[in-house]
């Protein structure tokens, strides 16, 4: 998350897909005029207003919680964001192509998305697989117990990860 809030440049809107509490839109308040988060969860969007408003009173109308699918159409107007923030969501997500399109089409020319999944490819995770053993990409805890890893259902390479964003919507640049 220190990364991604580097990485984020000013602008008039960003949207936050996945934004769960709203803590990162939190952190960019002052760089934009608008600040969008969508999410699954009623629980934690309830979670993003309340602490919003509590923390930032004068700005809270910059901010605007919906609760989403990101396996659905985004309900944004073409061209509308600035920069979209996507991190450690695509791998939960069952139609990826479909998402990265309503990312694309959402995005103004020469916009940024920053999006972050787990490297199954990383290192620790290749000696695991190579002892035989599904490695864990997200939450270390009580997962033999749980017996899956985090919801995910897509597992990426730094590669493969890149094509994803560059079969013809985005062009990719990669930060390592």
């Amino acid at each position: 998350y220190a990364i991604t809030e580097q990485l984020i440049e000013p602008g008039e809107r960003i949207l936050d897909i996945g934004c769960g509490n709203g803590n990162m839109l939190r952190k960019v308040k002052d760089r934009y005029q608008e600040l969008y988060g969508v999410d699954i969860s009623p629980s934690r969007l309830e979670e993003a207003k309340k602490t919003t408003k509590d923390l930032y009173p004068s700005d809270i109308l910059k901010f605007k919680f919906l609760e989403g699918n990101a396996d659905t159409s985004l309900p944004f107007q073409d061209n509308y964001f600035d920069t979209i923030i996507c991190i450690a969501i695509i791998e939960h997500v069952y139609d990826i192509f479909s998402l990265v399109k309503e990312m694309y089409r959402v995005l103004k020319p020469n916009g940024c998305v920053i999006a972050q999944v787990p490297n199954i490819a990383y290192f620790k995770h290749r000696i695991s697989l190579l002892l035989g053993k599904l490695p864990v990409t997200s939450s270390p805890y009580n997962w033999e117990e749980i017996g899956w890893d985090g919801g995910h259902i897509h597992y990426f390479t730094m590669n493969k990860f890149c094509w994803l964003f560059d079969v013809g919507y985005l062009k990719v640049k990669v930060f390592k």
